[in-house]
């Protein structure tokens, strides 16, 4: 029995349909999961940023007290 007409594009149309909406929510999925990373990384690079002002602050004390010794 060979399908005949214009029902092997409706087929094939909504199947593409399909496939583009399931792409379409892997799309979105993703941009939320790279905006969350992006988060995070700004959260360590600051958090690394206080590290290295306190590591500053502490051999610039340092280095105050062997000058006055």
């Amino acid at each position: 029995m060979e399908i005949t007409g214009p029902a092997p594009l409706l087929i094939l149309a909504v199947a593409l349909n399909v496939v583009y909406f399931i792409l379409f929510i892997c799309g979105i999925c993703w941009v939320v999961r790279q905006g969350r990373r992006t988060k995070q990384i700004r959260r360590h690079v600051a958090a690394i940023d206080e590290n290295l002002e306190a590591i500053r602050a502490v051999l610039t004390e340092q280095a105050e007290s062997r000058k006055t010794k």
